[in-house]
């Protein structure tokens, strides 16, 4: 028989991720995310960080802006765990998205 291919299943998506940085600041939530299998493929640096410089509080995208190129240099869990403790809670986290 041939071997079949296991199948994973990702729980988290990028919204799991913002919700978590601008509003819950959770670390066990980053804790378990970050120690489940495929975070590094799920979690897309460069897709939140554009969301991120969308947002309306200019604290917000100061933040991101002003470590764009230290945040890229960053493995995931660190760039994460950054944007977590630097990004100000926000009451309303809507981004609306601009192409």
């Amino acid at each position: 028989m041939e071997a079949q291919k296991k199948k994973t299943f990702r729980n988290r998506n990028l919204f799991d991720y913002l919700k978590n940085i601008l509003t819950l600041k959770s670390e066990d939530t980053y804790r378990r995310d970050i120690s489940k299998e495929g975070f590094d493929a799920d979690f897309k640096k460069v897709v939140l960080l554009r969301y991120l410089s969308m947002s309306p509080d200019p604290k917000v995208r100061d933040v991101v802006l002003g470590n764009q190129l230290a945040l890229d240099r960053m493995p995931c869990s660190v760039a994460y765990w950054y944007l977590l403790k630097t990004v100000p809670v926000q009451r309303n986290p809507f981004i609306r998205y601009l192409k």
